[in-house]
């Protein structure tokens, strides 16, 4: 079948050949009616396997620039990608920095209100000795005969004082309790926290895994291929080849 899509070319009768005698030796000649066909059957061979060669050679440009584009193309998504992930592993590392300040401010938050947690108690504490005296006092006083049990200002004092005892101890459990539920909300927010600093690690060592194995491979293409040659090597005729091409140019100039 010919490059251009027409028919086959009939099959040519088999041309006479005669031999006749020359200075050179037997040399086998053609008619000419057979030399013309054959003549016209090579050239338009020849001229198939042009048309042929032409159409290949612009496959082979729009396949380069095919190539090109797809390697092009290719570089703009890894480089998107590679922006994407740069971005992506720096807001992570911003986010892992200010949620480690938060725990940090989260324990020291929980380290004051421990140390105000025992400074509490020790208040409270402080408190029950002068309760006590109040109190014995109050109960002394009220073992005085009927005459002396008069409302004077000193049971006047002790009964103020023990008002007031009573009124800051009731203070200081209050904020004893109010202290212990902080630092059990500050305990579960730091936990909280934590869990929300190692799954944003987790998730940075994974970005910087993907950056770093897409800048590798970005610097493996930076590599650029030898583009593939418009003209192929010459093909190496073999022998056989030679030596019909010689019988045919002895024949050509015996005619």
């Amino acid at each position: 079948e010919r490059a251009d899509g027409a028919p086959p070319l009939p099959r040519a009768p088999r041309p006479r050949v005669r031999v006749r005698r020359c200075p050179g030796g037997l040399v086998a000649a053609m008619d000419e009616p057979h030399v013309a066909e054959w003549r016209r059957r090579a050239w338009l061979r020849l001229s198939d396997a042009g048309d042929a060669r032409e159409k290949a050679a612009a496959q082979l440009e729009q396949s380069r620039l095919s190539r090109d584009e797809a390697v092009r193309s290719g570089v703009r998504s890894n480089n998107e990608l590679r922006e994407s992930l740069e971005s992506k592993v720096s807001a992570s590392q911003r986010l892992v920095s200010a949620l480690q300040r938060r725990v940090g401010s989260i324990a020291a938050t929980m380290d004051a209100c421990i140390q105000s947690l025992r400074q509490l108690h020790a208040a409270v504490q402080s408190k029950e000795a002068p309760m006590q005296l109040c109190i014995w006092r109050l109960e002394e006083r009220a073992k005085r005969p009927p005459g002396e049990s008069i409302g004077d200002a000193v049971e006047v004092a002790l009964e103020a004082q023990r008002g007031h005892l009573d009124d800051v101890q009731r203070r200081l459990v209050d904020a004893i309790r109010n202290t212990a539920e902080a630092l059990d909300g500050l305990e579960r927010t730091s936990r909280q926290v934590q869990h929300v600093v190692d799954q944003t690690q987790h998730a940075l060592q994974v970005d910087e895994t993907c950056l770093r194995s897409t800048m590798r491979a970005q610097l493996e293409k930076a590599t650029p291929e030898p583009p593939p040659s418009a003209h192929p090597p010459p093909r190496r005729r073999s022998p056989k080849t030679g030596v019909s091409m010689k019988v045919a140019s002895r024949n050509e100039e015996a005619r």
